[in-house]
């Protein structure tokens, strides 16, 4: 993680020149692994791709779980319990919306190494899971009578 990560400000009050596009190719890089691991989840009923904050995410039952946030962090909904204690273990990041952090979107940094997907691919899976229980329609009364 470089000192550009996280939206830090030279002493100037402004990003450095080549900051823009360093964010650019981390985002696009962090969207390639999600594009990789994707396939995975596309051909699940109720999943689909769509865009989300400029990168391609994706969304169960209408709902998304995962996205590439600014950047180049793998941004997913999980369980309020389960992101805090990604963020208390140093893995994940809380996801602030103006001053509100927000308590079951977290972001997971870029893996270290290329092909080092183990947590992506974890986190991707749990996300899922808890979006799509979530988002699961619900049988009406007339469907159990």
């Amino acid at each position: 993680m470089n000192q550009w990560d996280h939206n830090t400000e030279t002493e100037s009050g402004g990003e450095p020149p080549d900051a823009g596009a360093n964010r650019r190719q981390l985002r696009a890089a962090a969207q390639a692994v999600l594009d990789r691991l994707s396939g995975d989840y596309i051909v699940r009923p109720g999943v689909e791709r769509d865009r989300m904050f400029g990168s391609d995410g994706l969304k169960v039952n209408g709902k998304f779980f995962a996205f590439i946030g600014r950047e180049g962090r793998l941004i997913l909904k999980l369980p309020a319990s389960q992101a805090a204690d990604l963020v208390a273990a140093g893995k994940a990041e809380p996801v602030t919306i103006g001053s509100r952090k927000t308590r079951e979107w977290v972001g997971l940094p870029m893996p270290g190494a290329p092909g080092d997907t183990a947590e992506w691919k974890r986190a991707l899976g749990d996300a899922h899971s808890y979006v799509a229980a979530v988002t699961a329609p619900q049988p009406s009364a007339a469907e159990n009578e």
